[in-house]
């Protein structure tokens, strides 16, 4: 504890000294009496938790003084314990000599204040000029933090500028995408719509196209059908002349047997077209045989007509025609005539032509 009533009554202090002084012995009383540092005024505390002074420097000093004036201050006691011993035994010394002792003892003390005082303000002038190097020291830390402050305020603005400007990137990106999706959605629903109406116009027209060959099957089944039965009233027909007109062939001159190579080409000629082959329908060798076959029944009614009398190869032509004739019934599925029925048709036939 410091001896801090020694300071009381020195008022050659500088006030800031005087004021820590008062400061640190109310405390001492408070700190004597019993009281915890939390029922003290904020300002005590405040001095108690900034560590019992604002300058740790000047405590120590103040401790150090402290104790030379408690040494003294124990002489000084000595001596006044003696002083009434020493006045009472010697009765007879003067009030002159009491003064001066007095006196002499008031100039050490003051000049033990001087002396002190001096030290004191010479250890005061040292810590202004640490307190002045500090607060430069200071100042330059506060203006280094203000920079660096200024510093990370303008990177945060900075940071914050990119990253608005990579986020209106992200949004224009993310809606050009999106464009770009309901584009190509459109088109595949374009690209859906025309191949389904490709599929359906191929359709029409395959069906057209069936339809179409289902018809000209149909018109040239009968068309063959229609030269099936022609070709059989002329096989009979033929049948018929031959049998009315059976005398014998006459012989052939050599100008008849030039001019009759040529009968068979303006036969050709004047027989009727073949119908246009289908390519939807599988060749028909009824017809192709037909027209490939030559037909010797015209051959024996014109050799008849031209020759009235009989020839005596006419049994062994007869037979030839015969199995030819016979081989084109038989690859045809037709059935042989009967005779009376020949004759009844070859008769109305004949009508007819006349």
């Amino acid at each position: 504890m410091l001896p801090v009533h020694l300071f009381r009554d020195n008022t050659e202090l500088p006030t800031a000294y005087s004021q820590t002084l008062q400061m640190m012995a109310t405390y001492d009383s408070m700190h004597q009496s019993g009281r915890a540092v939390g029922q003290l005024p904020a300002a005590y505390q405040a001095y108690w938790m900034d560590g019992h002074a604002p300058h740790h420097e000047i405590c120590h000093l103040i401790d150090l003084l402290a104790t030379a004036k408690d040494v003294d201050g124990d002489k000084e006691a000595k001596k006044n314990v003696e002083r009434p011993q020493k006045y009472g035994e010697a009765e007879t010394a003067s009030s002159a000599e009491v003064a001066t002792e007095v006196r002499n003892d008031a100039r050490q003390v003051k000049n033990k204040d001087l002396q002190s005082q001096e030290k004191l303000t010479a250890e005061l002038q040292e810590e202004k000029k640490k307190n002045k190097v500090l607060r430069a020291e200071m100042e330059k830390l506060m203006a280094d933090a203000k920079e660096i402050r200024w510093m990370y305020v303008t990177d945060v603005v900075t940071v914050r500028q990119l990253a608005d400007r990579l986020q209106q990137k992200l949004q224009k990106e993310v809606k050009s995408h999106e464009d770009r999706v309901s584009q190509d959605e459109l088109l595949v629903q374009t690209l859906r719509d025309e191949q389904d109406a490709l599929r359906r116009q191929m359709a029409e027209q395959i069906g057209l196209l069936q339809q179409n060959a289902s018809e000209r099957e149909t018109v040239l089944r009968e068309e063959m059908e229609r030269l099936r039965t022609q070709l059989i009233v002329e096989i009979s027909l033929n049948r018929e002349l031959k049998e009315f007109y059976g005398a014998k062939p006459v012989e052939k001159t050599e100008d008849e047997q030039e001019t009759e190579p040529s009968r068979p080409e303006e036969s050709t000629s004047n027989a009727p077209p073949d119908p246009e082959p289908n390519e939807s329908e599988p060749s028909r060798p009824e017809e192709s045989t037909s027209n490939a076959l030559p037909n010797p029944e015209h051959e024996s009614t014109s050799n008849t007509f031209l020759d009235p009398e009989p020839n005596e190869t006419e049994p062994t032509a007869k037979r030839k025609t015969d199995s030819v004739w016979k081989g084109v019934r038989h690859f045809l599925g037709l059935k042989k005539p009967q005779k009376g029925k020949m004759s009844a048709e070859s008769t109305s036939t004949v009508s007819q032509q006349t």
